[in-house]
């Protein structure tokens, strides 16, 4: 929490010193042009990663399920049907995988045994 609020409280410090562009120059003198915000040197605190995985995986997790998916998606509007997915691997044992099994042979094994 320490960590987040450090890294936010850097992020805000750099845009207000960006945005606020320094003394302006008298109005004889030429103004200089936009400035660019370089922000890649800037790496965010090593603990924000793991968060924004945490959360990805709950947002992804709970949704991982076809009840709880047609329950979001219905309500957006969408039609959501429960696919066969016995059938729809069957056909493609017979029509898509011959020509792979051959480009493939090598590691064929490998490629179909992935779960």
């Amino acid at each position: 929490m320490r960590g987040r609020l450090l890294g936010t409280a850097v992020a805000l410090l750099v845009v207000a010193i960006a945005m606020s562009g320094g003394p302006n120059p008298a109005s004889g003198q030429a103004k200089p042009g936009a400035k660019k915000i370089d922000l890649a040197h800037i790496t965010p605190p090593p603990e924000s990663r793991a968060v924004a995985q945490t959360k990805v995986r709950e947002m992804t997790e709970s949704v991982d399920n076809f009840q709880k998916a047609k329950e979001i998606l219905e309500a957006k509007g969408m039609k959501v049907n429960q696919s066969d997915v016995a059938s729809f691997r069957k056909i493609a044992e017979e029509k898509i995988w011959p020509p792979y099994r051959q480009q493939y042979a090598d590691m064929w094994d490998k490629i179909v045994n992935t779960r």
